[in-house]
């Protein structure tokens, strides 16, 4: 298990800011219960982001998760 978890996190830091960027607006989506989202994994979200489906800025969900 924590031979994994080196493994993911040396994935995840190779993958960049993107993958950082891509990280944080997934989870504030989830966060906010964002209807879009559910049932979505991580790898469906990247896929459906890089079509388009997600362009918008997730600054402001961000800002209102973290005023709840």
């Amino acid at each position: 298990m924590v031979a994994l978890g080196v493994q993911d996190a040396l994935a995840a830091v190779a993958g960049g800011k993107k993958n950082t960027e891509n990280t944080s607006h997934y989870f504030t989506l989830k966060n906010s219960h964002d209807e879009r989202v559910k049932g979505v994994s991580f790898d469906q979200f990247v896929e459906l982001k890089s079509n388009g489906v997600f362009d918008e800025s997730y600054q402001e969900k961000l800002a209102a998760l973290f005023l709840q």
